[in-house]
């Protein structure tokens, strides 16, 4: 079977080289194919990183939260002891708040809601309540658009999947007010002045394209048509390049269908040397409709996986340095585990227990970042910077 890397234009006898269309065939060949492949890697890539990520960064994941829990359920027990200030109980109860909320779910719920009752002087569910209706409000007033009530504010993946299908209708709606409104200007200019040599160009190179995508087509389904071949095997065989041809023709992909062509013995990969440059024009700018759609796919995984897996959508992600970046997160989740562990040994004396606390306020007003009870450890030492 020939393959796609077989699809390209050589100079011939007596050519000294390539037209310019000829030139530009072979690239966005090149570039079709290396987009191919970059997919390809992404959804390799994707399944060993979904494998990896379940089996070495889940479970540091859950060793993470039943230290953090330990931790809350620690100064809980320690907020009534003597020794410390009204401050101290002050700053402390917020810390048990805030690490109440980041672990408020699960078999964990009921239990981390009666600490942050009990710590925050509010209700929870009520505090919840309030802070979705607001950002509820915010969000659609930024976006213009109206949130439905029975949106869990508390899922990134179920909020960013209802944004987008408002945002898409909205701007499909958009797009189509648009292009009414285009097609009105358009008709009324009709009237009044012929179109310009330029727009009378395009249009037609892209009806001679669509023209040379439909002939690529009529001829393999011709040649094809399962129900005119007698043999079995032979059948099964173009039923088979049948349905690919379909396929590749709702997709518009030109170079999967020069491919069957040559696959179904209707052309030799000879012949594609003599197209005529007219021609030629007419299959580049499908090709370049095809690379560009390409492109898009690659952009949109790239966000899907980022918003997935929690990562920054700022952060540069590829199927080579996603491993590499799996293994980085796992190492620092495993070291912050350590030093959580042993932050608990260390703050059952008092002393170090109020130097603790300070630490974290001085964090919390330096950083704005709220609390963070593994960074840093210079409370150990005194609370020397």
């Amino acid at each position: 079977m020939t393959t796609r890397s077989q699809i390209s234009i050589s100079a011939q006898q007596g050519q000294s080289t390539l037209s310019a269309p000829q030139k530009k065939f072979n690239t966005l060949v090149q570039k079709i194919a290396a987009q191919r492949q970059q997919l390809a890697s992404w959804q390799e890539a994707s399944v060993l990183f979904q494998q990896r990520y379940a089996r070495e960064l889940e479970p540091l994941q859950a060793q993470m939260d039943d230290a953090s829990a330990e931790l809350a359920h620690f100064l809980d027990r320690a907020y009534p002891q003597k020794g410390l200030s009204k401050t101290d109980r002050k700053h402390l109860a917020n810390i048990i708040c805030d690490l109440a909320q980041t672990l408020m779910e699960g078999e964990r719920l009921d239990a981390m809601k009666a600490l942050y009752n009990r710590y925050g002087e509010t209700d929870f569910d009520a505090d919840e309540k309030a802070m979705n209706e607001a950002m509820r409000a915010m969000i659609g007033e930024s976006l213009g658009i109206e949130l439905p009530d029975e949106l869990d504010m508390n899922s990134p993946e179920a909020m960013m999947r209802m944004l987008n299908e408002k945002v898409e209708a909205e701007q499909a709606e958009r797009e189509r007010q648009q292009d009414h409104i285009a097609d009105e200007k358009a008709k009324h200019r009709s009237q009044h002045r012929k179109k310009s040599a330029r727009e009378v160009k395009q249009e037609a190179a892209e009806k001679d394209a669509s023209q040379s995508l439909r002939e690529v087509f009529r001829k393999l389904a011709s040649a094809l048509h399962p129900d005119r071949e007698t043999d079995p095997e032979e059948k099964l065989r173009k039923t088979a390049l049948m349905q690919r041809v379909n396929q590749a023709y709702a997709n518009k992909n030109l170079l999967d269908m020069l491919q069957l062509q040559i696959e179904a013995e209707q052309i030799d990969p000879e012949r594609i040397n003599n197209l005529s440059a007219e021609r030629l024009r007419h299959y580049n700018q499908v090709l370049s409709d095809q690379s560009r759609e390409l492109q898009q796919e690659l952009r949109d995984t790239e966000a899907h996986f980022k918003m997935r897996f929690g990562m920054s959508p700022y952060e540069r992600i590829t199927p080579a340095n996603m491993m590499g970046l799996l293994r980085e997160q796992v190492q620092l989740l495993a070291q912050d585990i350590h030093q959580m562990k042993s932050q608990l040994q260390h703050l059952e004396d008092l002393k170090t227990l109020k130097l603790w606390i300070k630490s974290q306020v001085r964090r919390s007003e330096e950083f704005d970042d709220g609390f963070d009870p593994f960074e840093g450890m210079d409370w150990m030492d005194g609370g020397r910077r």
